[in-house]
């Protein structure tokens, strides 16, 4: 929870049914109901085998933070972690 809304990460398979983004929604309770937010990122030009589809937000230094991965040396099973620091969502 973070400034009292709850907010949720997760693979959005929104763009053709393809795990290529992480999402986020976000809702006043943990029991929801939840309210789309939009793409966080966006990782469509990926390997199709190792797209980005797991990630978490943290609060570090009065910052939001996205954790995530991303593929690397062309391989379905090389992950690289990435920070994405001082996200703002909309």
């Amino acid at each position: 929870m973070l400034n009292n809304i709850y907010w949720l990460i997760y693979t959005d398979m929104g763009k053709a049914g393809r795990p290529t983004r992480l999402g986020y929604s976000s809702s006043s309770s943990p029991m929801g109901p939840c309210e789309y937010g939009g793409v966080i990122i966006e990782n469509d030009l990926s390997d199709p085998h190792a797209w980005n589809n797991h990630g978490s937000i943290a609060a570090f230094n009065n910052q939001i933070e996205l954790l995530y991965h991303r593929p690397t040396q062309g391989s379905e099973t090389m992950r690289k972690a990435c920070v994405k620091p001082n996200l703002r969502f909309q």
